[in-house]
C-alpha cells in the first residue's frame, strides 16, 4: 500500500504531496496525521489518499514512521475541500488542511484540562466524632454531605488519607458557552413572510438561499427555525456571524434555544479552548457552531446547514495566505456535502443579489419589520453648509441638537465613523469634490505628493484648488472614536461614553464587555466603527449619528459606494428598535452621491440598479472575476521591479486580458513588508491555473474577487 502525503514544509516550489510506503503493520487512511522522513528530518504530514499500485517510476520509497493520531482528522469532504481551495485559491494543499487541524492537534501537544472533585466514601457512624479536634474537615465533610462542591484543598486530602472521601480527576471542557445561563424567551409567532421563507428553506432540497429582509425583520428567527429543524434531523449546524463584536448576543440567542449543545469558534479562543470546541464538535456533542469565517473548517461531519448572516460583509474573505471567500466555501461544501446555506443580509453584496437575480440562489424576501415597527427616519445633513456657517465641530446644529434631546429623555445614542481615523482622498468642503479615476470610478489616492489610483496606476498632482468650484478648502478626510468622544464631552459635559473600535476591544471579552455596558444603560452614547453598525439589538437607542458617511467613499476600491450604501442601511437599523421611533443624521460633503441618496430612502433595489450598471460599464464583478496579485518583499524597490517584470510577463502572454498596475496597496506597508498589487479583469471562463504558472511561486499572494 502507498500514501500520498501533503507535508508541512516552508518549501513552496516543491509539490504538493509525496508518495510513501505505508508498513504493513499499520492501518492509514485518507486524512490522519502520520510522521514521515523528509530529506535529514521527520516531518509531519497528512495522508490525502491511499493506493495499492506501486509508483514504478520512483525508486527508494520511504516508509511512513508512524500514526501521530488512531483515527482521521480529516473527512472526506475536508479532503476534497482542501483540493478545491488549492486549485481555486491557488494556496498549496498544506495550507488549506491546516485551517482545518488546530495546531496542538497538529503538533500532538494537546492536554486535556482537569480537575480534582470529591466523593463520599460509604457512610461511618462514628465520622464526625473522629473529626472532633478538626472542625474545618467536619464542615467539608457535612458540605459533601449536603451534595455540594467542594474545592480541592489540603483538607481534602487530609479526609482521603482517613478514608472518609475519594479524590478523582474530572474533564474540563473549556468552553466559553459556559459563562452564559439559559435565558427564558418570550413566545414568537412568525410572520407570514417569515413562514413562507422558512418552508421554502425547509421544502427545498439541497439549495443556497438569499434571504434579503431589512433590519429587524426577523432574519434571526428564520435561521433559528432552520437549525431546530435541522438538529431535528441530527445534523449539525454552522452560524457565521461576521463581527466577534456580535458573537456575544448571538452565542446568548442559540443558547436560550439550543442549552449545552452550542460551541463557540473564533480567533481570539486560546489554543484550549480551540481543542476542546473542536473535539466537541467533531464528536458530535456540540451540535451547532457559531463564530467567524474559520468556523466552516470546524469538523461538524454531520453538518446539515450553514447560515451565514450578514452575507454582504467584508469580512467573509480572508485577504492574508491562504486566501478565501466564505460564500465560495459554503457554496461548494453545498453542493458536494448535500447542506443547506442561508446567506442573510438586509443589504445583500451585489453579487449574491445578481446570482439570485438570475436563478442560481434562491431569493427570500422580508420587507416589513416585526410587529409594528418602522424603519427610522434619515435626515442628511450637508456639511458644506456647516463650513460655511462657520461649524468646524465634527457635530452638526441638527446632530448636537438631537443628543441632548435623547439625553434629556433617558435615551441612548450611537455615533457611528465609517472607519478608523485616517486621510486618504481628498475632498472639497465647499461643493463636495472628491479625487475619482476618470479610468476605474474609484478614489485616487494621496500618496505623498501625488495621487494615484490603485487600480490602473493613473498618477496626478493634487491640485492646490478645487477643479469644480476653484475653493482653497481642499482637504485629506479622516477622524477617529478619540477625538469623537473628547469633543463630545466638550459639547456636553458629564455624558458617559463608551468606544467600540479596535483599540479598546483587544482582549478577548472586550466585545461582550462593552455590550453588555450599554444594553445595561452604564452609558448614554456609544461611539465605534464597523463592529457596532450590524446585528446589536438595543431597544433604548433612539438616535444614530454617522459622523462623516463620505469617509468610506473615499478609499480605492470598486465596491466603495456599495459598502458605503450597506453601512448606512445597517448602522440606521439600530435605531428605533424598541417602543420609540428612531432617528438618524447622516452627515456628508456629497449628499447627491448615489450611495446617500438610496441610503436616505432605505432602498436596496433601487441602489442595486443603479451599480449593477456601473459594474457592467467597467467590467466589474459580477460581470468579471478580478484577480488580484501582490507582491510582498521587505525592500521596497525590489518589490515594485519584480512587480513590473510579472506584469510585463502577463501582458505579454495573455494578449486579451486587461492587466493593470503595479500600483501600491492599500495601505502600502504592512509589518514592514510593501506590497505592490496587479489586477487582471478575467471572463468567468477563464482558466486561472494557467495565469499562475505565470506568476512566481515565491513572494506573492494571489486573491480571487
Amino acid at each position: 500500500m502507498y500514501a500520498e502525503v501533503v507535508i508541512d514544509h516552508q518549501l513552496s516550489k516543491l509539490h504538493d504531496s509525496f508518495t510513501y510506503k505505508v508498513p504493513e503493520d499499520l492501518q492509514v487512511q485518507p486524512g490522519q496525521i502520520v510522521l514521515v522522513p523528509f530529506g535529514a528530518y521527520r516531518k509531519r504530514g497528512v495522508a490525502v489518499s491511499i493506493t495499492k499500485e506501486s509508483p514504478a517510476q520512483l525508486k527508494g520509497v520511504k516508509k511512513i514512521i508512524k500514526l501521530s493520531a488512531p483515527e482521521p482528522i480529516l473527512s472526506e469532504l475536508q479532503l476534497r475541500l482542501a483540493y478545491f481551495m488549492a486549485q481555486h485559491y491557488a494556496c498549496t494543499l498544506i495550507d488549506a488542511v491546516k485551517l482545518m487541524i488546530p495546531t496542538t492537534i497538529w503538533k500532538g501537544e494537546y492536554k486535556a484540562k482537569e480537575r480534582k472533585v470529591a466523593h463520599l466514601v460509604g457512610a461511618r457512624r462514628n465520622a464526625y466524632s473522629e473529626l472532633k479536634n478538626a472542625p474545618k474537615q467536619q464542615e467539608v465533610l457535612r458540605e459533601l454531605a449536603a451534595g455540594k462542591e467542594v474545592k480541592y484543598s489540603p483538607i481534602l486530602k487530609a479526609l482521603e488519607k482517613k478514608g472518609l472521601v475519594k479524590i478523582e480527576k474530572q474533564r474540563v471542557w473549556r468552553s466559553l458557552t459556559s459563562n452564559y445561563t439559559p435565558e427564558k424567551e418570550r413566545e414568537i409567532l412568525m410572520s407570514p413572510k417569515q413562514a413562507d421563507a422558512l418552508t421554502r428553506v425547509l421544502q427545498t432540497p439541497n439549495s443556497i438561499f438569499l434571504l434579503h429582509g431589512i433590519t429587524s425583520s426577523g432574519k434571526t428567527e428564520v435561521y433559528l427555525r432552520a437549525i431546530e429543524e435541522t438538529l431535528k434531523q441530527e445534523k449539525q449546524a454552522i452560524y457565521l456571524v461576521p463581527e466577534i463584536a456580535l458573537t456575544p448576543q448571538t452565542i446568548q440567542r442559540l443558547i436560550n434555544r439550543f442549552g449545552k449543545d452550542v460551541a463557540v469558534w473564533h480567533h481570539k479562543l486560546s489554543a484550549g479552548e480551540k481543542t476542546d470546541e473542536w473535539l466537541r464538535i467533531r464528536s458530535g456533542e456540540a451540535k451547532v457552531v457559531v463564530g467567524s469565517r474559520s468556523a466552516l473548517f470546524t469538523p461538524a461531519h454531520n453538518l446539515g446547514l450553514i447560515v451565514i448572516d450578514e452575507e454582504h460583509e467584508g469580512s467573509y474573505k480572508q485577504e492574508k495566505k491562504p486566501c478565501y471567500d466564505s460564500r465560495d466555501v459554503a457554496s461548494f461544501l453545498a453542493k458536494k456535502g448535500e447542506i443547506k446555506v442561508i446567506l442573510g443580509s438586509a443589504t445583500p453584496s451585489v453579487e449574491s443579489y445578481h446570482l439570485a437575480k438570475t436563478g442560481e440562489y434562491s431569493l427570500l424576501e422580508l420587507d416589513q419589520r416585526i410587529g409594528k415597527g418602522v424603519l427610522p427616519d434619515i435626515e442628511v445633513v450637508d456639511l458644506r453648509d456647516e463650513f460655511k456657517k462657520k461649524n468646524y465641530s465634527y457635530f452638526s446644529d441638527k446632530l448636537q441638537g438631537y443628543l441632548k434631546e435623547a439625553l434629556r429623555q433617558n435615551q441612548q445614542s450611537i455615533l457611528f465613523l465609517n472607519r478608523r481615523g485616517t486621510a486618504s482622498g481628498l475632498l472639497c468642503r465647499d461643493c463636495g469634490w472628491r479625487s475619482v479615476c476618470p479610468n476605474c470610478d474609484v478614489t485616487m489616492t494621496l500618496h505623498g505628493n501625488k495621487l494615484v489610483c490603485h487600480y490602473c496606476d493613473l498618477q496626478q498632482i493634487p491640485p492646490t484648488k478645487c477643479p469644480v468650484c476653484q475653493s482653497v478648502a481642499i482637504k485629506s478626510v479622516g477622524v477617529g472614536t478619540q477625538k469623537v468622544e473628547n469633543e463630545l464631552k466638550k459639547i456636553l459635559p458629564g455624558i458617559r461614553v463608551l468606544r467600540a473600535d479596535s483599540d479598546t476591544t483587544g482582549s478577548k471579552s472586550a466585545h461582550e464587555d462593552i455590550y453588555r455596558k450599554f444594553k445595561n444603560h452604564e452609558a448614554d452614547v456609544l461611539v465605534g466603527t464597523q463592529m457596532i453598525a450590524k446585528g446589536w439589538d438595543l431597544p433604548r437607542v433612539s438616535l444614530v449619528g454617522i459622523i462623516i458617511a463620505d469617509i468610506g467613499l473615499h478609499l480605492p476600491d470598486y465596491k466603495a459606494s456599495e459598502r458605503v450604501f450597506s453601512l448606512i442601511t445597517q448602522v440606521a437599523g439600530r435605531a428605533g428598535r424598541g417602543s420609540n421611533p428612531g432617528k438618524v443624521v447622516l452627515q456628508t460633503y456629497t449628499p447627491e452621491h448615489e450611495a446617500i441618496r438610496f441610503g436616505k430612502k432605505h432602498d436596496y433595489l433601487g441602489f442595486y440598479e443603479n451599480e449593477i450598471k456601473t459594474r457592467k460599464t467597467f467590467s466589474y464583478p459580477p460581470f468579471s472575476r478580478l484577480l488580484k496579485l501582490t507582491c510582498v518583499d521587505t525592500n521596497e524597490k525590489k518589490a515594485l521591479e519584480e512587480a513590473k517584470k510579472c506584469g510585463v510577463r502577463l501582458r505579454q502572454s495573455l494578449k486579451k486580458i486587461e492587466v493593470h498596475g503595479p500600483t501600491p496597496a492599500y495601505p502600502p506597508r504592512i509589518y514592514g513588508k510593501y506590497h505592490f498589487n496587479l489586477f487582471l479583469k478575467l471572463p468567468h471562463e477563464q482558466d486561472i491555473e494557467s495565469i499562475l504558472e505565470l506568476v512566481p511561486k515565491v513572494g506573492w499572494r494571489v486573491n480571487l474577487g
